[in-house]
């Protein structure tokens, strides 16, 4: 479901036309966002994943910080449109600019590969470029998830067992250090990792492009957030029609949970 789709759902609950829902202005927007935020946190998470290699140079404890943010500081000189960062940019979180004293902020024209960023016009000579970035997190990590780690061995390290070479599997030798820090030890284990972590939902605003994005949700809540929208566009103003789609908000929620914890099928090998 995309947005516009998700708002046009919204409408068709409660609203007669596009012009009354116009009518209630930031309200539609804001309880959407609303609910999309409840649902991640108490239904179905958002899941983010980050993919690092520990290959035989590395050595000692890796830290991973999951919400670290960097900012690098460049002066221009009015030529250069590409700029170094120290380490690999995984996520951007903000580019500013300082212009004759004053700072600005930037929100386009620019892209970034490995550890270069790269402008399409160059800043003029003497202004300040501000860098923030995140070499591994995502700024929008909340945690870890209950399976944060899995692990594919180096293509020939575990001959005894090629499955482990082809497949990732379950990872458990790490530590996690103030609840977004993960420790892993290089010397002891060398290949790829999949680390998977529960993350915020960004707000989606009233623009054209936010209206062809999909929800970031698992396709099987969908159906949960008009409703729960729906319930706090109308809370104030018409509060029973409101506890009306909370009521099925809440129906649709604990079916969805019931599937959820429903016991799984156990397949056992071999005869009696």
């Amino acid at each position: 479901m995309t947005y516009q789709e998700l708002i046009n759902n919204i409408r068709d609950l409660g609203f007669s036309d596009d012009s009354e829902m116009e009518d209630f202005g930031e309200l539609v927007p804001n309880s959407i966002n609303r609910a999309i935020t409840e649902i991640n946190y108490e239904v179905d998470p958002i899941i983010g994943k980050l993919e690092i290699e520990i290959k035989d140079s590395d050595s000692g404890f890796l830290y991973i910080d999951m919400a670290d943010i960097t900012t690098q500081r460049f002066e221009c000189d009015g030529e250069t449109v590409s700029f170094e960062t120290d380490t690999p940019i995984r996520f951007v979180t903000a580019v500013t600019l300082v212009h004759a004293g004053e700072e600005q902020i930037v929100t386009s024209g620019y892209s970034f590969v490995d550890n270069i960023i790269t402008f399409a016009t160059a800043p003029d000579d003497g202004d300040v470029l501000n860098v923030s970035y995140t070499t591994y997190g995502d700024p929008d990590f909340m945690e870890f998830t209950d399976v944060p780690i899995l692990f594919r061995r180096v293509t020939g390290q575990d001959t005894d067992n090629p499955i482990t070479s082809d497949f990732y599997t379950r990872f458990n030798n790490y530590e996690i250090e103030s609840n977004r820090i993960m420790v892993i030890n290089a010397d002891e284990n060398k290949g790829f990792f999949r680390i998977f972590y529960k993350k915020a939902h960004t707000d989606f605003e009233n623009t054209q492009e936010d209206l062809q994005i999909e929800l970031p949700l698992n396709l099987r809540v969908h159906h949960l957030v008009p409703l729960l929208a729906s319930y706090y566009v109308w809370l104030e103003d018409e509060p029973s029609k409101a506890a009306q789609y909370y009521n099925l908000y809440e129906q649709k929620k604990t079916e969805i949970e019931a599937r959820t914890n429903k016991p799984k099928i156990k397949v056992l090998e071999g005869g009696i």
